[in-house]
């Protein structure tokens, strides 16, 4: 069971090794004919169901197979009839062979064996066989296909990049691909933004400029884009002659669409919106840049011959080839091959090739393995059974190489594409189990169908309601509702999703105790092909802990609220760097000052306007010391609406953040007006006391002068 990697070899070497492949087997024939007498003398008194007749017949089929595939198209034809003649007969059981009719098949063998003797004698002359040498008839060496995977890849790297292409790109106006232009230059690719307009400009078209090696067309199709001289007919018509891929990104992916401009030399189309990792992997697979693996073939025939000669062919064309003789190992080898595509012989001694992909396709790994019978049979009831039975495809022997290539390939390439998307799939199908293992252990899942009984429900969903699974399966789903809401809650809820739309929102919900719990729910509704809901999808995420929070929360903003709008001080914040605005206000400004929150805050420094003037200078220059001082406090008058001016104590504090990093000013306002006016008072009072004791003391002093200047008279015996 030799196993060949894929090795480029020239046409010559090809042609060699299947000419000497030819002749080594018209050295064989007369072994082969000798094995058909012998089976046919086998056959006297045996009936059409003996071991004998199944012999005998693969031994024509083989020969009229094998012998096409050599070039020999007498002996192959026939083989062919004599086979045809034993099928028919065989195709009786409980009849036994005539003496007439082995008689005749003597005689036909007799003449098949004249055949091999004169096709062989013309297939060994030395002229003839240096003539085979270089081309042997009716063995063409088939060429890589398109397609094909390539011959030699990086060993071990089924991916390997080639030099980067130039890229251009075709857009309505410069700078609407940019984030595409972008990412392919992130490819590697060397990318040009043009417009529509600026195509004959540019030389595209005429090839005045080289341009780029492919186009991707972004703009909108003109009215010309499928004629024959349309700009992307033009493009697609490199200098020189050659063609140059063009990808066409459509507004309209309608197949009439696609085929016009298939036929204008469109390589490929995409759907818009375009997906740009599948614009890359087709400009990789455009340009070849993106390598694949050679095609793996597995080929099973029981005539060594026949495989030889395939797999030099397939090998020819890139193509990775292990080939098998017993078929009942067949099994044994897909497992540690691994191939994109299987060839069977239809008559294998043992087990036939249907009776094979029968058993082939019991197993789910081998499902979507290509199946190809490549066999002498032309009956098509045979084919269509064979097909029936797990073939993907009949080639009927001999197949021209080219042909053999392209079917391969074909079925390899569709292989690999469809074992992507599998692999695509199995993947998205393992993240949303897994998505929906972890949707399971945080949310409330349950299922409803149609009429909105409980199908399912997770387990969570049974701990958080307190009913248990077996509760819940069979019951509605209203078992769950609470009082908290009113009939035309549900109502509306009911009327949405009915129609196809998601519902999301918050509802409280009852336990099985009694006690209400809160969720935050999604309903989604699924349709059927009518439009008709045929189940529910509900997921909720238990709040009560945060309705919990914002209820304390809501009592906690009343109290501090019900504090501040008592409190005879406004609260207020600056930002650091703009210490001059207000940034919040408390809602008790209105009682402060007269002004509401918004008037005082847009714009934030509305403020200053209404300082007295007398005042505003000093408030302006004493502003920014609390982010020097960390504390500051001062007095100004602040005008209010009705225009009065009242006396403010303003006390700001600087506050840090974690790293001693100043984050804000907090202050506050508070009306001292009264104290202002108790100030003034107090003050104009001391100054009247302060006159009256000063005239007092004058009146105190005069009197003691007086005094004193009589006493001195007196004595002085003036009195």
């Amino acid at each position: 069971m030799p196993d060949h990697p894929a090795v480029a070899l020239s046409d010559q070497d090809v042609l060699r090794a299947l000419a000497d492949l030819r002749l080594r087997y018209v050295e064989r024939l007369p072994g082969i004919m000798a094995d058909l007498r012998r089976d046919h003398a086998a056959l006297r008194g045996a009936d059409a169901s003996a071991p004998a007749v199944e012999a005998f017949h693969r031994g024509l089929h083989s020969l009229a197979g094998t012998a096409g595939t050599m070039g020999l198209k007498a002996v192959s034809e026939q083989a062919r009839l004599l086979e045809r003649a034993v099928q028919t007969w065989a195709s009786t059981p409980g009849v036994g062979a005539s003496e007439a009719r082995l008689a005749d098949w003597a005689r036909r063998i007799d003449a098949l064996d004249a055949l091999t003797q004169q096709e062989g004698a013309a297939a060994l002359a030395p002229e003839r066989a240096a003539d085979e040498a270089s081309c042997p008839p009716e063995v063409t060496t088939a060429s890589q296909p398109e397609n094909a995977a390539p011959a030699s890849p990086v060993e071990g790297d089924p991916v390997a990049r080639e030099p980067a292409a130039r890229v251009g790109v075709v857009v309505d106006a410069m700078g609407d691909a940019g984030e595409l232009c972008a990412l392919l230059e992130e490819q590697g690719y060397r990318v040009r933004e043009l417009t529509r307009n600026g195509l004959s400009s540019a030389g595209w078209e005429t090839g005045e400029d080289h341009g780029p090696e492919l186009v991707v067309w972004l703009a909108r199709l003109p009215d010309d884009a499928a004629q024959s001289e349309g700009p992307i007919a033009r493009l697609a018509r490199s200098p020189g002659g050659a063609r140059r891929p063009v990808v066409v990104v459509l507004d309209n992916d309608d197949l009439s669409v696609r085929l016009t401009l298939s036929q204008a030399g469109v390589t490929r189309t995409l759907p818009r919106p375009l997906d740009p990792v599948r614009l890359v992997e087709a400009l990789d697979a455009i340009t070849g840049r993106m390598r694949q693996a050679p095609y793996r073939v597995l080929l099973v025939d029981d005539d060594s011959m026949q495989l030889e000669a395939q797999a030099l062919v397939l090998r020819h064309a890139g193509m990775e080839v292990r080939t098998l003789e017993r078929p009942l190992d067949t099994p044994g080898v897909l497992k540690s091959f691994r191939p994109d595509v299987l060839l069977l012989d239809v008559y294998m001694p043992g087990v036939t090739g249907p009776e094979l992909a029968a058993a082939l396709r019991e197993r789910e790994e081998h499902l979507y393995l290509p199946i190809l019978f490549l066999s002498a049979e032309t009956d098509m009831t045979q084919q269509l059974l064979a097909l029936n039975l797990g073939g993907d495809d009949f080639l009927v022997k001999p197949v021209r190489p080219d042909h053999l290539v392209a079917a391969v390939s074909a079925r390899a390439r569709r292989a690999r594409r469809a074992a992507t998307l599998r692999q695509q799939l199995q993947t998205t199908l393992y993240e949303r189990e897994r998505e929906h293992q972890a949707l399971g252990e945080h949310a409330n899942v349950s299922v409803l169908d149609a009429t909105g009984v409980v199908t399912y429900a997770n387990q969570r969903f049974c701990r958080t309601s307190g009913f248990s699974r077996e509760e819940l399966v069979g019951s509605r789903f209203s078992l769950l509702r609470s009082d908290h809401h009113d009939a035309a809650f549900y109502d509306e809820i009911l009327e949405r999703v009915s129609i196809g739309g998601v519902w999301h929102g918050e509802m409280a919900a009852q336990r099985k105790d009694g006690t209400l719990y809160w969720v935050e729910t999604t309903i989604t509704p699924f349709m059927d092909a009518r439009g008709h809901v045929y189940q529910y999808v509900v997921i909720q995420t238990d709040i009560t802990h945060i309705k919990a929070a914002e209820r304390a929360l809501r009592q906690s903003e009343e109290r501090l609220n019900f504090l501040v709008s008592s409190s005879p001080v406004t609260i207020y914040t600056r930002p650091v760097r703009r210490i001059a605005e207000l940034a919040y206000v408390s809602p008790n400004l209105p009682q402060i000052t007269g002004w509401s929150q918004e008037a005082m805050t847009v714009p934030p420094d509305f403020w200053l306007t209404l300082i007295h003037p007398d005042d505003l200078a000093r408030v302006q220059q004493e502003l920014p010391l609390v982010l020097a001082q960390g504390s500051h406090e001062l007095e100004f008058r602040l005008r209010r609406p009705d225009g009065e001016y009242r006396w403010m104590h303003d006390q700001r504090l600087l506050v840090r953040d974690a790293l001693g990093q100043p984050k804000e000013v907090i202050g506050y306002w508070m009306d001292i007006t009264g104290r202002k006016h108790i100030e003034d008072e107090l003050q104009h009072f001391n100054q009247a006391l302060e006159q009256r004791v000063s005239e007092q003391i004058r009146s105190v002093i005069d009197s003691e002068r007086l005094a004193r200047a009589t006493l001195d008279a007196m004595s002085a015996g003036v009195l």
